[in-house]
């Protein structure tokens, strides 16, 4: 089913209003929120999000490609993530 722009605005206007102020700098944390609240980040959240943070989408599109935990698309449930580094304690897992 297909969220109306009015629910999205209503789920996503918690996040903006906690890391609008900050502007930029609270990119990440309001990219990762978004992802937690809507399972992945739609397109219409992260223009949203654009103008709420006054970042361009252009910006925000590249830290979305650049990190791997940032879903663009729905994903599945269950993620399998593989370490590749040598450093033991480096890895993540989300």
């Amino acid at each position: 089913m297909r969220m109306t722009t009015e629910e999205m605005s209503k789920r996503l206007a918690p996040i903006l209003e906690r890391h609008g102020p900050a502007g930029r700098k609270q990119l990440m944390p309001a990219l990762l929120e978004a992802q937690a609240e809507f399972g992945h980040l739609p397109q219409a959240v992260v223009e949203r999000i654009g103008q709420g943070l006054r970042v361009p989408l252009a910006e925000i599109k590249g830290v979305i490609e650049f990190y791997t935990m940032l879903y663009p698309e729905p994903m599945g449930r269950t993620m399998v993530r593989v370490c590749t580094t040598a450093y033991r304690g480096s890895c993540s897992m989300g």
